[in-house]
């Protein structure tokens, strides 16, 4: 149960209710950092959390789902990505990623333009949503119209049991501390991020010579306008 709900074990879990049962720990950063800690205690405190979240989410992440997604992704005429605030940024990144293999891919960070996306996808495309809370309203939106027009929703959140997850198909999940804003802009973006990078370099791999075909002309019509 402990794990389920996103912690290391049952300790991790005690500890942390008994935080949120007793203390007022509400600071601007992340619980691990002091108030006397210098510039390099931070960073290095910094850098050792996000290794962790990548390190716990490589053991959490399910094979099979990875593997269904990369297939769902490969198969899709069309892959668009939702996500608002911090989860917008990853969801750009995605697309970008995506588009440089060859990938039809749309993005849009206007929420009402994100429904309309959502609205013109068909069962052929694809919706990637990504939410580490799988509570975001717009999100959700998104997903429940793609859903309900056929369309396939693979999900990236750290709550298994959300409201996204309901209405995907595929659900990649990444680990987390704890529920902290701070640290959900940061440390569990990067295991986001990490993901989809995956998810782009496994189609790039059943795709290799038009991928790369592809990213070779991008790059020259991109160098061309740099110089």
């Amino acid at each position: 149960f402990s794990k389920e709900i996103g912690f290391k074990g049952y300790y991790e879990f005690k500890i942390h209710l008994a935080k949120d049962l007793g203390a007022d720990n509400e600071q601007p950063v992340p619980e691990s950092i002091l108030r006397t800690d210098s510039s390099m205690d931070v960073f290095q405190k910094i850098m050792a959390s996000e290794q962790e979240d990548l390190k716990y989410t490589t053991e959490m992440l399910n094979k099979d789902d990875f593997i269904k997604a990369v297939d769902m992704i490969n198969q899709a005429e069309k892959i668009a990505f939702f996500g608002i605030g911090s989860s917008y940024v990853v969801a750009y990144d995605a697309f970008w990623h995506f588009s440089n293999i060859g990938k039809k891919a749309q993005v849009e960070q206007d929420q009402g333009a994100q429904m309309l996306l959502a609205q013109s996808l068909g069962k052929n495309d694809l919706a990637v949503a990504i939410s580490l809370s799988g509570e975001s309203k717009i999100t959700n939106l998104n997903v429940k119209i793609a859903h309900s027009n056929g369309v396939p929703v693979i999900s990236l959140t750290q709550n298994s049991k959300s409201e996204i997850a309901l209405f995907s198909d595929c659900v990649l999940l990444t680990y987390s501390k704890n529920y902290q804003t701070h640290d959900l802009a940061t440390a569990s973006r990067i295991a986001q991020l990490a993901i989809l990078d995956a998810l782009c370099t496994g189609v790039a791999v059943k795709n290799w010579d038009y991928a790369l075909e592809y990213h070779h002309n991008i790059s020259k019509l991109i160098r061309s306008q740099q110089f």
